[in-house]
């Protein structure tokens, strides 16, 4: 993990759990490590936070600090989603590892070529989901109270049924994600993404997300070949494991 990340998770705080963990920090109680003076968190947003919490405990020290205060306010759920978003990022690399070492070994292979084409589809569907997630939190509190609201109008969606009010009232980005691709799978989730993104004239987030036009997703059998190799499965379980120690 990075300090990135630890801004990404301070950030998921609402306001009240953000006081909560600002008060935690400044008690006798993170098994130890050292409590930060009240006067060094006093007026400090979520970014200056982290600054405060790496020169104080260095980076690795910052990140057990988050993950015991997350436990004493109850959103160790935050710290699970961001460990699961960087195995994503991990298999993400591993992929373009593979993918160059099809492309080095036969360029001009029809046979490689399409596999390798597979396997660019995988990774696309493996960062779609997170990529939704990352979208939506460029966007700021009235325009993701409009993209929600968008959600509810089926004759904004070209196609897709809308979802009920209920479903989205009080959800945030990561609920939000999650509700819709479960109605409408990964690539309608993303589809119907863009739709809205341009009728909220945010036309600028629909360029960061992945092209709709690659078909249908499902896993390349080249590619689950490819990971039963001994090599590349030792690789990806040592990664999973330091992410999993911290």
């Amino acid at each position: 993990m990075t300090a990135v990340d630890l801004f990404n998770i301070l950030e998921d705080l609402k306001e009240e759990e953000f006081k909560k963990f600002k008060w935690c920090l400044q008690q006798d109680i993170l098994e130890g490590y050292q409590s930060i003076k009240v006067s060094k968190l006093e007026n400090v947003e979520r970014q200056d936070m982290v600054d405060v919490m790496v020169k104080t405990y260095q980076l690795h020290g910052a990140l057990k600090v988050t993950k015991k205060v997350l436990e004493k306010i109850n959103r160790n759920d935050l710290w699970v989603d961001m460990r699961n978003t960087i195995l994503v990022r991990e298999q993400i690399v591993i992929c373009d590892l593979l993918i160059q070492l099809v492309h080095s070994a036969a360029t001009h292979s029809p046979a490689v070529n399409a596999m390798n084409d597979a396997s660019f589809k995988i990774q696309e569907a493996t960062m779609t989901k997170m990529g939704l997630f990352n979208t939506l939190k460029d966007l700021n509190k009235e325009e993701f109270e409009l993209f929600k609201w968008c959600l509810q109008q089926p004759e904004l969606l070209e196609g897709y049924k809308s979802i009920q009010v209920s479903k989205l009232e009080n959800a945030g980005r990561r609920d939000t994600v999650d509700e819709m691709v479960k109605t409408y799978q990964l690539q309608g989730a993303l589809k119907v993404t863009k739709t809205i993104l341009e009728k909220i004239k945010r036309n600028d987030l629909v360029q960061s997300l992945p092209d709709t036009s690659s078909g249908p997703e499902g896993q390349s059998p080249f590619l689950i070949c490819i990971f039963r190799k001994k090599e590349w499965v030792d690789m990806r379980n040592s990664r999973q494991q330091h992410i999993l120690q911290l």
